[in-house]
């Protein structure tokens, strides 16, 4: 009795492991519908049922091979909004999709794109940032920032992650040690190429 009794309790123990296994897989899986992740593809952009909802995104991953493109004119990309995005390093991307019913989504290589919140920094605002793409202030704060530089270096500050021209605010690019004021007409700040960025204080 005593053995058939282990026996039963063993099962029942692998069925309470199964059972929490496919709840936390379960649980994973709510977790990312309700935040909106989605991957590598193409997607209409909509508010229809199974349609990628507007809004603003970052991507987790990067890589010389990740690029993305935003299709306002249709599927088939009659008009883009924006160019093609290619990094050229492992840094992170930030974009807003726009609200267009009719638009299109696509991206090659960037990993899981995940829903960002104005609340929720991605890295402290005062800490040193590493090339990529930023929220000001929330993940980067406002004042005075430098970096190392060089030749290949390109930053700019941007008022909106809506991608193109219109977007950027001012640019920089080529040798020297940059530095750069961020202040508060600014909310967002891309770099690629000129090393890690320090914040030197408000003045």
């Amino acid at each position: 009795m005593e053995r058939s009794d282990r026996r039963e309790s063993g099962a029942g123990g692998r069925g309470t492991r199964r059972w929490r296994v496919a709840t936390v897989a379960l649980v994973g899986v709510f977790v990312l519908l309700l935040t909106s992740c989605f991957g590598d593809g193409t997607y209409r952009v909509g508010y229809d049922p199974g349609q990628l909802r507007p809004g603003t995104t970052y991507s987790t991953a990067g890589g010389q091979g990740c690029h993305w493109v935003e299709w306002v004119g249709g599927w088939l990309g009659i008009v883009v909004r924006g160019p093609e995005h290619r990094t050229t390093a492992a840094e992170r991307q930030i974009h807003t999709i726009g609200p267009y019913t009719s638009a299109a989504f696509s991206s090659d290589g960037c990993g899981i794109w995940v829903r960002t919140s104005a609340q929720i920094p991605l890295s402290p605002p005062l800490a040193d940032k590493p090339a990529g793409m930023w929220r000001v202030p929330t993940d980067m704060a406002y004042g005075t920032w430098t970096a190392p530089g060089g030749s290949g270096c390109y930053w700019a500050r941007l008022r909106d992650f809506l991608a193109g021209g219109r977007s950027i605010i001012t640019s920089h690019s080529g040798g020297g040690r940059p530095v750069v004021r961020v202040g508060r007409s600014v909310h967002g700040f891309e770099s690629t190429g000129c090393g890690t960025w320090h914040w030197h204080g408000t003045g």
